[in-house]
């Protein structure tokens, strides 16, 4: 199988004397998807990290939810909203001073990008010296 998923019959409490050990048995993620107390949680996360576990807590009542995930200390998630990378066709390129000025063709001129955003230009013609392919830039 692609994931092995096993249940740990031999706990009997939910209780950190119980469930800490389990975490030493080589598992590589933990999901908590009942309520716990907030030290337990805290407890079993951070026994997660010691042994390189991935934790995964989640919790539904009603039309409401929570999720924390921990993945450790490698795992690194630059996507600041979760969308995929949005493209856009350039309408015109124009040197403003000592900036590059690049003007997108969208709807109403809201293109969605904000500063600090990195941007990256594939297919150019006729910009030789302003703009490179592939290479990012960050917006101001």
């Amino acid at each position: 199988p692609y994931v092995n998923v096993s249940v740990a019959s031999e706990v009997t409490e939910l209780t950190a004397e119980q469930l800490l050990p389990l975490l030493d048995t080589g598992i590589t993620c933990l999901v908590i998807t009942i309520p716990l107390s907030k030290d337990l949680l805290i407890a079993l996360n951070n026994k997660c990290r010691s042994v390189g576990a991935s934790f995964v807590y989640s919790l539904t009542c009603g039309v409401f939810g929570e999720v924390f995930c921990d993945f450790g200390p490698a795992f690194v998630c630059s996507d600041k909203d979760g969308n995929p990378p949005s493209t856009s066709q350039i309408e015109s390129v124009f040197q403003e001073g000592d900036k590059v000025v690049v003007k997108v063709l969208e709807d109403q001129g809201r293109h969605g990008l904000e500063t600090g955003d990195m941007v990256t230009f594939a297919r150019l013609k006729g910009i030789p010296g302003t703009l490179e392919t592939n290479k990012n830039y960050k917006v101001h």
